[in-house]
């Protein structure tokens, strides 16, 4: 179902965020790897919702995964 503003135009879809426990779930990863990943700036883009509370948009992490992606070891290695 698309959304309208009052003045006709289309909005863009809501941004759906999860949890960090959520995200490390849907990457296959612990929560302290993708914790990790995130003080050395090396994981998916992150929001911070609140004093000590991470959260994480399925579109960045989808993103994320999407440029990790390689064909072979010697693509990895480069």
């Amino acid at each position: 179902m698309k959304q309208h503003s009052e003045a006709g135009s289309l909005l863009p879809p809501p941004l759906r965020v999860i949890s960090e426990t959520e995200a490390a779930a849907r990457l296959s990863l612990s929560r302290r790897c993708l914790q990790a990943y995130r003080l050395r700036g090396e994981g998916p883009a992150y929001i911070e919702l609140g004093c000590r509370r991470i959260g994480y948009s399925i579109a960045d992490l989808e993103a994320w995964i999407a440029a990790r992606r390689v064909r072979s070891t010697v693509d990895a290695a480069a």
